[in-house]
């Protein structure tokens, strides 16, 4: 009698959304809401499992599929959720333990070719739909699929996930949610697929996820903006999350399948990655990439300890991340109201940057982590400013002391960051006005003095030869070998990174360099004044203005 009654609530319930569609409740006023209180409906019978017939399943799918490529984020969202408890209770493998007839169990059979023609539809219409809800809707569904089916389909699933994830040459569909929500599928794909079945018969082969990886890492360097400012942040945050979810699948891998699927590069460029967003100027950022980086040191430590060289020293930096009362600014330590107990926060910049500048002082962590503190130190947030630029003035004073070897080291550093980030001007305009605060403040003073050495062991006839003949031996596309060629060096750099530039503030923060450096001997002063008299005839007047003043 009860399964009678179960029966006949199926069949009471099973014909709603049917229903809904017949008399075209999803038109006019409440259409919208409509559409959510339907993927609502689906997700509650999905939960519960009732018995449906086919029929009701591929109406149910197609409801769905409407919802997710509908441009509303609220509807996306919530057929999004139905969608992945929808094909977790009708998208089966086997339909072997159904409880109806055989013949019944033929069309249910059925479904199964439905489920893979689904997920190769998702797939075409990521690579080539020009409708951006749609594709963003498709993006997040990927990732819900079963992992059987993904199996199924991994590679073709892998590799359009990858292509969306990153910008592409189409300007009509590039789309930061889009790629945010690939990234988020795609760790999610990795990390739902058994690593430890990396087969071509499992769909999931070591190129594959080599190529997964691969993308994960050039997410996390996506810095696309537009008028609602840093929409690749977006990108970035769901590729850290996805990198550590693929990580954690890893734990459960025997050995030799992680040394083919995660390299010592791939590591490297990893933790370095996330080490750096530490470091940088939006407080969102500086709290996922520190949550990414405490579960690096503690529960990814059996996967990097040994491809990482400095891991050791990471994990103890980390350790003493609950000591933020000697971060603290003076005005919070002054406050009557401020307690002894300080819960330690990533976004706050005077406790993660204090932090991050220990690591300075390795080779390895180094030149990452003054790339991170050089956006910060350049940019225009004056908490940011202030506190980053105080960290790293402790640190590199604290090396004139004890340590001057590492000065040297330091400043080749910013010679790499202006060379490989040469053109980007999101790094080299506030790198350049690091380089101008830290020579104006005194702290490479040291530099000035190795090359006015070098000036006078050579000799005055053969500097005046070589001021005369515009000569300073060096050459923007190497480092200097020696300290007491690295004002020359960075004059060098600075001009080649003002060649051909229109952008006033760059050139203002490049003129701001050449009247620090013109206290670096007589070559490098006879090359700063040609190009200081230069702009100062230039024809934007706030840069000729800026360069007589200075």
């Amino acid at each position: 009698k009860m399964k009678d009654e179960a029966l006949a609530l199926i069949k009471d319930i099973a014909p709603v959304v049917a229903n809904i569609e017949k008399a075209r409740l999803y038109r006019g006023k409440g259409g919208e809401v409509m559409r959510i209180a339907v993927s609502h409906f689906i997700q509650c019978v999905s939960r519960t499992r009732f018995l449906l017939l086919p029929v009701r399943i591929k109406q149910y799918l197609s409801t769905l599929m409407e919802n997710i490529k509908h441009p509303r984020d609220d509807i996306m969202s919530a057929g999004a959720e139905a969608f992945d408890l929808f094909t977790s209770a009708y998208f089966r493998e086997t339909y072997a333990d159904v409880d109806v007839s055989e013949e019944k169990k033929k069309s249910f059979s059925a479904l199964l070719d439905i489920a893979l023609d689904t997920v190769m539809q998702f797939v075409d219409m990521l690579k080539s739909s020009e409708n951006i809800a749609a594709r963003r809707g498709v993006a997040i569904a990927l990732g819900r699929l079963p992992a059987w089916l993904l199996a199924r389909k991994c590679e073709a699933v892998v590799q359009c996930l990858c292509e969306a994830s990153v910008v592409g040459e189409n300007k009509d569909i590039i789309d930061a949610a889009t790629r945010k929500f690939a990234v988020t599928s795609l760790g999610q794909v990795l990390g739902k697929v058994p690593l430890k079945y990396c087969t071509p018969a499992a769909g999931l082969t070591v190129p594959v996820v080599a190529n997964g990886l691969s993308t994960l890492l050039a997410a996390m360097d996506d810095y696309a903006t537009d008028d609602r400012g840093d929409v690749g942040s977006w990108v970035r945050e769901a590729a850290m999350d996805a990198f550590c979810a693929v990580l954690k699948s890893m734990t459960t891998t025997d050995e030799e399948t992680v040394n083919e699927l995660l390299s010592k590069e791939v590591a490297e460029a990893f933790v370095t990655t996330v080490a750096r967003q530490c470091c940088e100027k939006i407080d969102r950022m500086r709290q996922a990439a520190g949550r990414t980086l405490e579960f690096i040191a503690t529960e990814a430590d059996t996967l990097l300890h040994s491809r990482i060289p400095s891991f050791s020293l990471l994990q103890e930096v980390l350790a003493e991340k609950d000591k933020v009362n000697d971060g603290m600014t003076d005005r919070a330590k002054a406050n009557e109201y401020a307690t002894d107990e300080v819960e330690f926060s990533w976004a706050s910049p005077s406790h993660a940057f204090p932090l991050m500048a220990q690591l300075l002082s390795d080779s390895f962590f180094r030149r990452h982590i003054l790339e991170g503190f050089c956006i910060a130190v350049g940019g225009l947030t004056e908490s940011i400013v202030r506190q980053s630029w105080r960290s790293m003035q402790t640190v590199v004073t604290e090396w004139k002391k004890s340590q001057p070897d590492l000065l040297f080291a330091f400043a080749l550093d910013l010679l790499l960051i202006l060379r490989e980030k040469r053109r980007v001007d999101r790094v080299t305009v506030p790198a350049l006005k690091t380089v101008h605060q830290l020579l104006n403040s005194g702290l490479l003073e040291g530099l000035k003095e190795e090359q006015r050495k070098a000036e006078e062991e050579r000799g005055q006839g053969e500097v005046a030869a070589a001021v005369e003949g515009g000569e300073g031996g060096a050459c923007a596309d190497t480092l200097p070998s020696s300290p007491s060629e690295y004002g020359c060096y960075l004059y060098e750099y600075v001009k080649e990174e003002l060649k051909g530039t229109k952008d006033a503030v760059k050139i203002i923060a490049g003129v701001k360099v050449y009247t620090v450096l013109y206290g670096f001997g007589r070559i490098c002063r006879a090359n700063c004044l040609k190009s200081i008299m230069l702009y100062i005839g230039h024809r934007y007047p706030k840069v000729s203005t800026d360069t007589s003043c200075d």
